[in-house]
């Protein structure tokens, strides 16, 4: 009997990037190669006994590696799917639950003989077909960016604000901060910046609505930041908020709109969290105003 120790490591196949991605964990290839190689261990003297356990641990890895949404392409997943009937046509349906063979069932003393040939050629066609699969496998690598976690950045960069702020925000607002910290973590620097400043855009156009009840469009305001932040001056916006405004647009927003300026890596960093600042600030100041409900409806 096989002594490695057996486990339920599972292969967790996560979806990230609103589902266009799959995420695996690279320990899930290890432990497959390592019950699959185990298997190499069964000779012509192995009895069926001896050998479940091994054979159980390869078929639950191949099982849960085949599995519908498997990270692995089709031919190689044909070709373990091959591996996983001749193990079951071997050692039938105890190989899923072979607690029965401990007790020594009538038939686990008998050997194996040359079944184990059949394990091995079935072994060496997915190698084969793994080693000709992998050239054509996408398997991307993402650093981290500070303190956020890959997969959150990708999918979930809205939660870096408070939850009362983040429920708030306008639709397009959101999808917009989320695609910032997309692009910041796929190092598409000016893009990050790009997407944060439309989100803020967006949020200060609300806290136009909020003060005069109208829109930017409707009090035929220029389509330009310079007139925007005029015309919040001239409705008394807090002070503040105009002064920090005014500094993006000029410091930041500006440069980024210029096709010969390219963001780099820190300071699209740094931008991510300026925006993500100033939304909140401006998100505050909207419940203050008289028209709060209609600039987030």
């Amino acid at each position: 009997m096989n002594s490695y120790p057996f486990d339920s490591q599972a292969w967790t196949i996560g979806r990230i990037n609103n589902g266009h991605m799959k995420q695996t964990s690279v320990y899930d290839f290890y432990a497959l190669g390592k019950a699959i190689h185990s298997l190499r261990g069964l000779g012509k003297d192995t009895t069926e006994r001896g050998g479940i356990w091994t054979a159980h641990r390869a078929h639950e890895q191949l099982v849960q590696a085949t599995q519908a949404d498997s990270v692995l392409l089709p031919a190689t997943r044909d070709a373990a799917k091959q591996l996983i009937a001749i193990l079951e046509n071997i050692f039938g349906d105890e190989i899923r639950t072979p607690i029965s063979y401990s007790f020594g069932t009538p038939d686990t003393t008998a050997k194996l003989g040359i079944k184990p040939r059949l394990i091995d050629s079935s072994i060496e066609t997915l190698e084969t077909v793994f080693r000709a699969d992998l050239p054509r496998m996408t398997v991307l690598s993402v650093e981290h960016k500070g303190i956020y976690q890959t997969e959150r950045l990708i999918d979930q960069t809205d939660e870096h604000f408070p939850e009362s702020i983040r429920k708030r925000l306008p639709t397009q607002a959101k999808t917009d901060v989320v695609l910032a910290g997309k692009c910041l973590a796929f190092d598409v620097h000016t893009a990050s910046a790009f997407h944060m400043w439309r989100a803020l855009e967006i949020v200060f156009g609300a806290y136009y609505v909020s003060i005069t009840g109208n829109t930017f469009e409707d009090d035929k305001v220029q389509r330009n930041w310079g007139a925007y932040i005029k015309a919040l001056s001239g409705v008394k916006a807090d002070p503040r908020i105009i002064g920090n405004l005014d500094h993006i647009r000029a410091a930041y927003r500006n440069p980024v709109m210029h096709p010969n300026v390219n963001v780099t890596q820190d300071e699209a960093f740094s931008l991510l969290g300026i925006g993500i600042s100033a939304i909140t600030q401006v998100m505050q100041a909207i419940d203050t105003q008289p028209h709060a409900k209609k600039a987030l409806a």
